[in-house]
């Protein structure tokens, strides 16, 4: 958008310059920023039509993080964070709960989402098998848990969970799970895979 300055001789411009951003690429500049304030820089180039003289300018622009943080609350449900499924290992264990997590992911953008829950679950089975996550049980003082046992824990309330969409049971046979409640439990179970240590470490 451009407003010419009528009021001098001058050939002066103001320049409004508007960049829509994808949901993705506002993720990226906020892990770029880590919280800190947003330093972009903008690379400005002109050249004049007949005798093909150029300029370049770079100019730097900062923007509060207080600011940036209430624009982005501005966008509401509309923007939100999204996690990464990882790449399947090369073998094991991993490898097939990353998978299911795919088919997961595809289940849910198809709207079957009990069976996208049913493979997140199939993904936690494989996570448990390679994490090495210590046994728990009802009695255990909650507040002296280790750290492996209470992974564990977040594990089984998940597992516990995903398995209603199975509808086997006297109880979970009328469960009924919607979007969002896929979405959790499919970023849950990439989040243990993600928290287990990678094959060779």
């Amino acid at each position: 958008m451009i407003d010419r300055d009528t009021a001098s001789n001058h050939s002066h411009a103001n320049v409004q310059l508007v960049f829509p951003l994808t949901n993705q690429q506002l993720l990226a500049l906020e892990e770029h920023r880590a919280g800190q304030d947003l330093l972009l820089e903008l690379k400005i180039g002109g050249f004049f039509q007949f005798d093909h003289a150029s300029a370049e300018s770079r100019e730097s622009i900062r923007v509060p993080a207080s600011v940036w943080q209430t624009e982005l609350e501005r966008l509401g449900a509309s923007f939100g964070f999204a996690l990464a499924i990882p790449l399947p290992a090369p073998s094991g264990a991993q490898r097939d709960a990353a998978s299911y997590l795919q088919d997961a992911r595809r289940l849910l953008h198809d709207g079957e989402f009990d069976k996208a829950i049913g493979s997140a679950r199939q993904a936690m089975e494989r996570i448990l098998a390679v994490a090495d996550w210590p046994q728990i049980s009802k009695s255990d003082d909650l507040h002296q848990r280790s750290q492996a046992q209470r992974w564990r824990a977040i594990y089984k309330v998940a597992f516990d969970q995903a398995s209603g969409a199975e509808h086997a049971g006297e109880v979970t046979k009328d469960f009924s799970y919607t979007r969002g409640e896929a979405e959790a439990l499919i970023g849950i179970a990439a989040s243990l895979l993600h928290a287990v240590p990678a094959p060779g470490m």
